[in-house]
């Protein structure tokens, strides 16, 4: 049910959708794909602050799992989406600093992410998403 609304772009229910999942089957691989797609979900709803909360839950019970790089990623363009001018709030600017340290995508991940898989990018070479 939270597939399906994600395809309607249905963001916040789906994001509630995969919550319920990962309270009925914790620790289960339900429950880790769940959190990394409700990181997603919140992330598109432009709920930040929930996007946050559950990507560094990710990233802190599968560290090692390889949706742990995207989660990463998904936190750290939550931060930067909460900048309203970047000369203002240095105190986001500095935790989506750190974010970006912590663990960078790897460069097929970016261009997955960005929809360029047939295309040879440079990720260092690309724009800031506004």
């Amino acid at each position: 049910d939270g597939l399906a609304r994600l395809e309607k772009k249905q963001y916040e229910q789906a994001a509630k959708k995969f919550g319920e999942l990962d309270k009925q089957y914790p620790y289960s691989n339900w429950s880790r794909k769940a959190l990394v797609l409700s990181t997603f979900a919140n992330f598109e709803a432009g709920e930040y602050d929930d996007a946050i909360a559950s990507g560094r839950r990710f990233v802190q019970l599968y560290p090692a799992d390889s949706d742990a790089a995207y989660a990463q990623y998904l936190v750290g363009m939550s931060y930067f989406n909460q900048i309203p001018d970047v000369t203002r709030d240095q105190v986001r600017i500095h935790a989506f600093k750190q974010n970006q340290k912590r663990g960078q995508p790897r460069r097929h991940m970016v261009k997955e992410i960005l929809g360029c898989r047939n295309r040879s990018i440079n990720p260092a070479a690309l724009p800031i998403p506004k």
